[in-house]
Formats: C-alpha cells, sequence, structure tokens
C-alpha cells in the first residue's frame, strides 16, 4: 500500500466548471507518469525530438497513391520531447485530411515538453483521452484546421 499523500489536495463533490464550452474539473487527481515503453532524447537533448503521423501523396496526381497516417499508441511515455524555441513537440499530426482510420492516444504521458506536447494541424480522426500531461512549455494540445479530434479525461499539469 502506498503512503497517504503529504501535502492539503483540493477536494469537491463536483465538477468545478460546467458551461455552453464544456466542463473543467480542478478537483484532485494523481497522474502516473512512468510508462514500461518510452521515448526519449538522445544525448543533444535541447533539440528533443518529434514523432510525426504524416499523411502524403505518394507520386503525381494521376497515379499517385495516397498515404494515410495513422498511430495506435496505449501506455508509452513522451519524455522530453519537443524542440526549444520552437512549436515542434514530441507528438504532430500532421497533414491528413483523408485520414479515415481513427489515430489514438490512450493512457500516455507526455513529460517535459519543450513546446506543445500534442500538435495538430490539417489532420483528423485522432482521439485523445486518459493521458497525463506534465511541464508542457508552451501549451499541452494545440490543433489547428482539425476535425473529428476528441480531448476527454486528460489530466494537464504545469504548463508554463
Amino acid at each position: 500500500m502506498a503512503a497517504p499523500l503529504a501535502y492539503t489536495h483540493y477536494g469537491s463533490a463536483s465538477i468545478t466548471v460546467n458551461s455552453t464550452y464544456g466542463t473543467l474539473d480542478a478537483r484532485t487527481n494523481v497522474g502516473h507518469i512512468n510508462r514500461n515503453i518510452q521515448i526519449v532524447p538522445g544525448p543533444d537533448a535541447g533539440w528533443g525530438y518529434s514523432v510525426i503521423v504524416y499523411g502524403f501523396l505518394d507520386g503525381d496526381n494521376v497515379t499517385g497513391v495516397l498515404r494515410r497516417g495513422s498511430v495506435q499508441l496505449n501506455g508509452v511515455q513522451f519524455q522530453d520531447g519537443g524542440q526549444l524555441d520552437s512549436l515542434n513537440a514530441p507528438l504532430v499530426f500532421l497533414n491528413n485530411p483523408n485520414n479515415i482510420s481513427t489515430s489514438l492516444v490512450t493512457a500516455t504521458s507526455f513529460v517535459n515538453c519543450k513546446a506543445h506536447c500534442i500538435y495538430v494541424q490539417n489532420a483528423k480522426n485522432i482521439t485523445i483521452d486518459t493521458n497525463v500531461f506534465y511541464n508542457a512549455w508552451v501549451m499541452g494540445i494545440e490543433a489547428l484546421s482539425a476535425n473529428n479530434i476528441n480531448i476527454t479525461n486528460n489530466l494537464i499539469i504545469g504548463v508554463y
């Protein structure tokens, strides 16, 4: 059995904010960030890294093949990813507006992101659920020109 928490933590019987924009639950939560599968940077940690889920046309407009990128991540730890002084994130969904598969990011932790933790641009069909975002330097998640993105039940701690 784990030791009890050492400090006072806010508790409430109900959700903190519930409006037409959505809900915000600021009650106490405990986030598990250590995972067996870890993606970490090399010795040049100031540069970090990015895992890119990308869609593109392989070949010309007539005979080319549309490559649709998707990913299923469950129980992965992204540690010290992204790139300082940029908007690069450890996990990037890019140029995939015709994707018919759903990408899933579940039970995953993002620790010390150098910019955003997840960045989505011109992509669709992404579910981000039950993840922990700890110490993001810019933003936990940013989505631009995105369609059908479900962001639910995530814990965000310490976004600067």
